[in-house]
């Protein structure tokens, strides 16, 4: 599996554990602030912990058993005919291409939020400045304007609808909401992204609204200034407006009396499993590829194959009085002597195997005390 595939995996996992523990747990609750930090850390902690080399922290703590060699040939120098392309490639190139879509589209909706600003000029209403327009559009906010047409509201209007906005200004709830498009550009295809892009936009609404009315706004009169601009076009799509399409979840939100702080502990709970469980995915990922790696098997390339082999073979001077004479030598599974053991050409072998002590004992029984030379030869691979 290729990096993006094995990246784009893990960050899946992730968002699906954190979202899960979103709708679950946490939506319902009235600690709003809380839940914006919730799903800011789901979208910054899926996209980035994926990128941690846990490999190399697994390495730097591995060391290579001394009961156990193994060498085989040198397979970084084979040569394979090309096949054609594979279908993870195709894969790959269509997912490259739908992020470039994807992206194009959001600079789309920036190029919208660009137009309504160019087109608007400098205005004040009591202490709030704004960029006035004469376009249709619902009263938004967008990093640090607020984009308004006077002419479409009433004056009763004015003060719940740039104290709402000022909100999103002064909170910069336009970083939730880039924030969330940028992530959505590289995980559309997850249903859970989308969920979470619509949890984020409703409760950075949640927020606005909780804080309107702790002002003193009466409840009543604010909510039918929600219904009353509900009517109004939703252009441009990225800003934050003053209505969204859930209108009756935001008004049931309002009603709701506050959550007890005993649910604060829900947080404690979650997150931990949240993020152990989003762990535990690359950590045994980890383990799988060292399990496969030369570090945890020992291999010896071709290089130091005829070296290995000089120390192991009673026919070569280094190696006389090293092995033991009851030393247990198996050649393709049987058991031969030492003679036969000195007319074998190194060039003939695959792979060496040497077990020692316990490792060979538990393995091979008691008649391998004194150690086992386990030798495969290419033409029994064949």
């Amino acid at each position: 599996m290729s990096e993006l595939m094995i990246y784009l995996l893990k960050a899946n996992i992730a968002l699906t554990l954190f979202y899960l523990g979103y709708y679950f747990g946490l939506r319902n609750l009235t600690f709003y602030r809380l839940n914006r930090y919730y799903l800011l850390l789901a979208l910054t902690f899926s996209v980035t912990y994926p990128l941690i080399n846990l490999k190399s922290l697994f390495s730097s703590k591995l060391d290579i058993p001394a009961e156990i060699i193994t060498a085989l040939p040198d397979l970084n120098n084979l040569h394979f005919s090309q096949q054609g392309m594979e279908f993870s490639e195709i894969i790959e190139y269509f997912l490259w291409f739908s992020f470039a879509v994807v992206f194009f589209n959001l600079l789309i909706k920036l190029r919208g939020v660009l137009k309504v600003h160019v087109n608007s000029i400098p205005a004040h209403w009591n202490i709030y400045p704004y960029r006035k327009s004469q376009e249709d559009i619902t009263p938004f906010s967008f990093w640090k304007s607020i984009y308004l047409n006077p002419d479409k509201h009433n004056k009763e209007e004015f003060d719940k609808i740039f104290k709402h906005e000022y909100i999103h200004v002064r909170q910069l709830h336009s970083l939730d909401t880039l924030t969330a498009e940028l992530v959505f550009v590289f995980f559309w295809y997850n249903p859970i992204c989308w969920f979470i892009r619509q949890s984020i936009h409703e409760n950075i609404e949640f927020i606005t609204d909780q804080k309107v009315l702790s002002t003193g706004i009466n409840k009543q009169s604010y909510q039918y200034s929600l219904l009353n601009i509900s009517s109004l076009p939703t252009e441009p799509a990225l800003g934050n407006h003053f209505n969204i399409k859930n209108l009756k979840k935001r008004i049931k939100m309002m009603n709701k009396n506050q959550t007890s702080n005993s649910h604060l502990s829900k947080y404690v709970f979650i997150l931990p499993i949240v993020i152990i469980g989003s762990l535990i995915f690359s950590i045994s990922n980890a383990k799988e590829s060292l399990d496969s790696s030369p570090l945890s098997t020992s291999i010896i390339t071709n290089e130091r194959m005829a070296e290995e082999q000089n120390s192991l073979l009673p026919n070569t001077e280094p190696a006389k009085g090293r092995l033991p004479e009851n030393l247990l030598i198996l050649v393709n599974g049987v058991k031969v002597n030492e003679e036969d053991f000195k007319k074998i050409n190194p060039k003939d072998i695959e792979s060496i195997n040497v077990y020692k002590e316990e490792s060979a004992i538990e393995r091979f029984g008691k008649e391998a005390t004194d150690g086992v030379i386990e030798i495969f030869t290419k033409a029994n691979k064949k």
